[in-house]
């Protein structure tokens, strides 16, 4: 994707890194069945989806971050499901990249 949208995103973010209070936290079932506690970062908004970046327990003394489209069920409720789209996957990608290397943290939506 172009550079000009990664930069649009973080410029848009930069306002809004700081927070108040607690950031939400979720569970979230891995692949292994394990259930972890997620911890959200940021929703990016992505053409006419939204897509969260938030962070689960990794190795000791770190986190992974993760990255899943957000979908409504049936009965309203935000759910993540995985993401497909590889254009998709290369902007978030750029999107943490670019944004790590500035330094930041991203806690707020796009």
């Amino acid at each position: 994707m172009k550079k000009e949208l990664i930069s649009k995103l973080i410029s848009e973010l930069e306002a809004e890194w700081e927070t108040e209070g607690e950031p939400q936290r979720f569970p979230v079932e891995l692949e292994t069945g394990e259930v972890v506690e997620a911890e959200m970062l940021t929703v990016l908004d992505i053409g006419e989806d939204e897509y969260a970046i938030y962070a689960i327990p990794g190795k000791p003394g770190k986190k992974d971050i993760m990255a899943s489209r957000v979908v409504q069920d049936a009965d309203g409720y935000d759910t993540l499901v995985d993401l497909d789209d590889p254009a998709v996957k290369e902007i978030i990608r750029k999107f943490l990249e670019e944004t790590m290397l500035k330094g930041g943290a991203p806690t707020q939506q796009a």
